[in-house]
């Protein structure tokens, strides 16, 4: 009976990991969508921090610095993908 219960325990704690690890993909995945799509946005533009921040405005403005996050963005994006597909395809080893 002692050893069953630590086999469910067992199984319990991998399946635990294997939803932190899905959950951490698509988190990965809806921010890295966010930080690649938003500096494209006119939200962007009408910004209340780039408004304010004077010479800082033409810098976030620009098309190389929009560029430059939207990379960022993208990889995030496919390290939220690979994440995901490693652990779904992990399932089928047990």
């Amino acid at each position: 009976m002692a050893r069953r219960c630590n086999m469910t325990r067992a199984h319990e704690a991998k399946e635990m990991e294997r939803l932190a690890r899905f959950a951490l993909g698509y988190y990965l995945f809806g921010v890295g969508l966010l930080i690649f799509l938003a500096p494209w946005t006119p939200l962007w533009s009408r910004n209340y921090f780039v408004n304010r921040s004077g010479p800082l405005a033409s810098l976030l403005l620009s098309p190389w610095a929009r560029g430059a996050l939207s990379g960022v963005g993208a990889l995030y994006v496919s390290r939220g993908v690979l994440d995901t597909l490693r652990t779904a395809a992990h399932r089928g080893d047990e």
